[in-house]
């Protein structure tokens, strides 16, 4: 049917780092490319460029054999591209109906809405979808299957001649992972061209003509589904360069007791039965592709997700986090992976970031804060985490992505915990940065809290972790000591490959 998409030579920077440095792939009317790659290798920024959110700084994107300009999500649209994103953009307020026509134009008579006809014109899209739902159902009361099936029928309704699947199936079980499968199928057999983002390797053999893999922000090579081999994509996906392990300080003995245990740990729909466990003074790394639920199992020991079973145990003794300040309480430090939504209050200086939430004794004299020892605390933790360009009454917006962690983690620390939870701390933060944070962390671990991190970047985890367990769909798939940290191995068990 010859190529619908061509991306040529794409590249683009954001800050000086550069997030794509070169991508070039093509995509047939009627053909599912899958785009594959390890967190980080420059695919959600060239999803992003076909949506019209951020612009290439180089090379050209072709549709139809016309290169086009793609400057807003509106641009992307009028060339019949869309790009349903793992983050689903409805409106939870709004019924299925409703969500459908966001951006369309609604059915009037009389010059206003047409409810009978909108409700028609929605059944039948889910009629020809071939799974009818309940139109009047609320967003926000649907399941996540529903939610997903209702962006991609709006996409459809609009006749898309290229669809974009960003990690489509991440959240879902099995049964609802099944009726996406075979609505990519449908779609393609209805002449639409299909670029499918995900890290399951099943997925992709079992959907994908075609297979495209990037590392480093570079297109690296591509499989046709005949010749597609899962340990050859692996390698294709990981690189040869093995990961140089230089965490040095002593790690506890096996048999100390864990200062936090976890049993059969299970949320619904996120964790399946879960066991993990980390001593004083280790630094345990939790690996793992998007989806895999690492953020879900810290959320949940830190009390941030309702709906847990299983058992956990601080020290031995259980321990039921039903809520961050019950965690707090009991000697339990969460950082969360989104600085600014979920961890920083921008209205309130360092001081009083540091300070939010439980204060140590004597902080207080009655209802007012004692500024003096607050500011004085603050600058204790300023000159022992080096958070650059800092004082205690200046704005966290001010300073750097690095110095705004640090803030999150000396906040963390100034409760004496036993067991520090990390998400992502290295997140959107420079070079010199990370390796400044990861000293911090190898020094809280000498001092014996017990640390659980995710990292997504396996180098990063290799140098920083006693040994790392892998989660692969909410599930322990494998569990990996320091001297077996290679890329290689951990996207192997990531991948159920190895």
């Amino acid at each position: 049917m010859g190529a619908l998409l061509r991306v040529e030579g794409v590249a683009k920077a954001f800050g000086g780092a550069q997030a794509v440095r070169h991508a070039s792939f093509h995509v047939d009317a009627g053909e599912v490319l899958g785009l594959v790659g390890e967190n980080g290798a420059g695919k959600s920024t060239v999803v992003r460029m076909l949506a019209g959110v951020v612009a290439p700084d180089a090379g050209r994107i072709v549709v139809g054999g016309q290169a086009v300009r793609l400057a807003s999500p509106h641009d992307s649209a009028r060339h019949g591209i869309s790009v349903i994103h793992q983050e689903l953009e409805l409106i939870g307020s709004q019924s299925i109906a409703e969500n459908l026509f966001l951006g369309r134009p609604r059915p009037r008579r009389a010059g206003a809405l047409d409810w009978r006809a909108l409700r028609a014109r929605a059944n039948a899209a889910f009629e020809a979808f071939g799974h009818p739902l309940d139109v009047d159902q609320l967003v926000a009361d649907s399941t996540v299957w529903e939610r997903w099936a209702t962006a991609l029928v709006r996409a459809l309704m609009v006749r898309s001649r290229l669809l974009v699947l960003d990690e489509p199936t991440a959240a879902m079980d099995d049964a609802g992972a099944a009726q996406v499968h075979a609505a990519i199928r449908r779609a393609a057999a209805d002449g639409a061209a299909v670029i499918l983002v995900s890290h399951r390797l099943h997925e992709v053999e079992a959907l994908c003509d075609r297979v495209h893999a990037m590392r480093n922000g570079q297109s690296v090579g591509e499989m046709p589904r005949a010749e597609l081999r899962r340990d050859h994509l692996v390698r294709l996906i990981a690189g040869d360069a093995p990961v140089t392990v230089r965490r040095t300080a002593s790690a506890p003995r096996p048999d100390a007791t864990p200062v936090l245990a976890v049993e059969r740990l299970t949320l619904p729909h996120r964790l399946h039965g879960v066991s993990l466990s980390v001593r004083a003074g280790e630094i345990v790394g939790l690996a793992g592709l998007v989806g895999s639920g690492r953020s879900s199992l810290l959320r949940a020991i830190a009390g941030a997700e309702p709906g847990l079973s299983g058992e956990l145990r601080l020290d031995g003794r259980p321990y039921v986090p039903r809520s961050p300040r019950a965690a707090a309480r009991a000697s339990v430090a969460f950082v969360a992976e989104d600085r600014l939504s979920q961890g920083l209050l921008p209205i309130l200086n360092i001081a009083h970031n540091i300070d939010l939430g439980a204060r140590p004794a004597g902080a207080r004299r009655g209802p007012l804060v004692r500024h003096a020892q607050l500011y004085a605390r603050a600058e204790r933790w300023i000159q022992r985490l080096g958070i650059a360009s800092a004082l205690p009454g200046g704005s966290v917006l001010h300073l750097s992505g690095g110095n705004q962690q640090k803030v999150l983690v000396a906040r963390a620390l100034d409760r004496r915990p036993r067991v520090l939870l990390l998400d992502e701390p290295t997140r959107g933060v420079d070079v010199g940065a990370r390796a400044e944070l990861g000293a911090v962390i190898r020094q809280l671990g000498e001092q014996g809290i017990a640390v659980l991190v995710a990292l997504s970047d396996l180098e990063e985890l290799a140098e920083l972790v006693d040994r790392a367990v892998v989660l692969r769909d909410g599930r322990v798939a494998g569990q990996l000591a320091a001297a077996d940290l290679t890329r290689q191995r951990i996207l192997e068990v990531c991948y159920g490959s190895g």
